[in-house]
């Protein structure tokens, strides 16, 4: 691990199904914006336009490295971006588990067309945006961007959380939980990590901020259905 500035940068592999029995806790995946992900590296981010060009080798492990950097957020920073966060004002959630949560959060900085999370991919974390924006492909399909306070992946964590609750493994939990779409970095973004280690807990200590994870997580699994059948549709 290197430290330069105060930013740390780790690297691994764990995003897509490697034979590692300890999977990390990130799974965030970064592309080159010079590779064949990106359709046009200098394409404007037309959200009604923008497309994924997905090679058939993408899956190669040589093709993704996965990236993380830590960037020493304070709490109170993580917790304006919470507090701003719909899961967080939906229903009350008190400002003193907010702070909680806050404090078992890593940071992730992530470059401009880094692939955050890739379809197909076991999944155990969700994130927050505190500064920049990311948007969701399925299919080639954009779905809208998530800015600051916004959140994704709660899908994932909500699986695995719920497999933990009836006794599975954390292990065996996250093998059965797999990302629904890719999540793309639109600029260099700033993000806050919450594990579903750390995630199962709000279930007793934050139970109106767990139900709106819960519905958001219901939420995005029927949109993707519903594209997947439009999909379906469509090649008919």
């Amino acid at each position: 691990m290197t430290s330069v500035l105060g930013i740390s940068k780790q690297t691994d592999e764990s995003c897509c199904d490697n034979k590692s029995n300890t999977p990390e806790p990130s799974d965030l995946a970064t592309v080159h914006s010079n590779s064949a992900y990106m359709t046009d590296s200098d394409t404007e981010r037309d959200m009604l336009n923008f497309e994924v060009n997905r090679p058939d080798d993408i899956n190669d492990a040589s093709m993704i490295k996965e990236i993380s950097e830590h960037l020493d957020l304070s709490i109170e920073e993580k917790m304006d971006a919470l507090m701003t966060s719909t899961a967080v004002t939906a229903r009350h959630v008190d400002v003193s588990c907010v702070r909680l949560i806050a404090k078992k959060m890593k940071t992730r900085v992530v470059e401009k067309d880094a692939l955050v999370m890739k379809r197909g991919c076991t999944g155990r974390c969700m994130y927050w945006v505190v500064r920049g924006s990311c948007v969701a492909f399925f299919n080639g399909q954009c779905f809208e961007p998530r800015g600051r306070g916004q959140c994704f992946g709660e899908v994932a964590v909500v699986n695995v959380c719920n497999k933990m609750r009836e006794g599975v493994t954390l292990e065996e939990a996250i093998k059965t939980s797999r990302r629904m779409t890719d999540v793309v970095a639109l600029e260099q973004t700033v993000l806050i990590e919450l594990d579903a280690v750390d995630a199962l807990p709000l279930v007793r200590t934050a139970p109106n901020l767990w139900r709106t994870l819960e519905d958001l997580a219901k939420f995005r699994v029927n949109r993707v259905k519903v594209a997947s059948e439009e999909c379906s549709q469509e090649k008919a």
